[in-house]
């Protein structure tokens, strides 16, 4: 349904780095952890570098793992209190230590270029909707993907579909989100195969300004740290 209210649409091209949200737990299909590591290994071998949110648990290692084995450029955000709780993965290119839950977000879609979103929980829920919120206010035009392994995000283009139709929102607020039922799909939309067309028009100079362009990432407070996998090991405690 949601496919009928909202067009299929090719993606804007020049993607260099992908945010990807996922849970910090595994879920009950197996599935979603072998989606995972497939789209952490295809990311890496199509040379997009990934940013998530720095956990080595659930699908958010699978794909962190999965990158970095196949040669990928990986950085991991993460507020200091649950560095311990997500199983902070240090193996990491980059992993950065930040204040909060607030600037973990801002900090990784500053990175990024598009976003890829696996299934996940609350916090994952509340991150692509937020991105869709930002996108519907001008204030990024990345392309957003919900990547629906075993039909996963059914209920929410449901609700989205809904929401259209009761006249809280319109299709046009969703230009750019996209519904991938595979890897192979999902990253064919961010790095933008298909021929363009109307909707991939910019409507202004404001729309063409960086998410969240009134924070640096200069500015923002948070600890970097890179290096190779074994030079993080002495590094453990400063995360505890």
């Amino acid at each position: 349904m949601f496919n009928r209210c909202f067009a299929d649409r090719p993606a804007p091209t020049s993607i260099k780095r992908v945010c990807v949200f996922c849970g910090a737990r595994r879920g009950r299909n197996p599935l979603f952890t072998q989606v995972a590591s497939e789209l952490g290994r295809e990311l890496a071998r199509a040379g997009l570098g990934i940013v998530y949110g720095g956990g080595g648990s659930g699908l958010m290692g699978a794909v962190a793992r999965a990158a970095l084995q196949s040669g990928g450029a990986v950085t991991g955000v993460m507020p200091h209190f649950l560095a311990e709780h997500e199983e902070a993965l240090l193996d990491n290119h980059e992993f950065i230590l930040v204040d909060d839950m607030g600037a973990r977000k801002s900090e990784m879609a500053a990175r990024a270029d598009a976003f890829i979103t696996l299934p996940g929980g609350l916090g994952t829920l509340e991150e692509i909707a937020e991105q869709m919120t930002w996108a519907k206010l001008g204030r990024h035009t990345k392309p957003m993907v919900l990547l629906d392994a075993a039909n996963y995000w059914r209920h929410l283009t449901g609700l989205l579909d809904h929401m259209c139709a009761e006249g809280f929102t319109s299709a046009e607020d969703f230009e750019r989100l996209f519904i991938a039922p595979d890897v192979p799909t999902a990253i064919s939309r961010v790095i933008g195969l298909g021929p363009p067309n109307r909707f991939d028009i910019v409507s202004d100079q404001r729309c063409a300004q960086p998410l969240l362009n009134e924070i640096s990432t200069g500015e923002a407070l948070h600890e970097v740290y890179l290096a190779p996998a074994a030079e993080m090991e002495g590094r453990k405690s400063a995360i505890a």
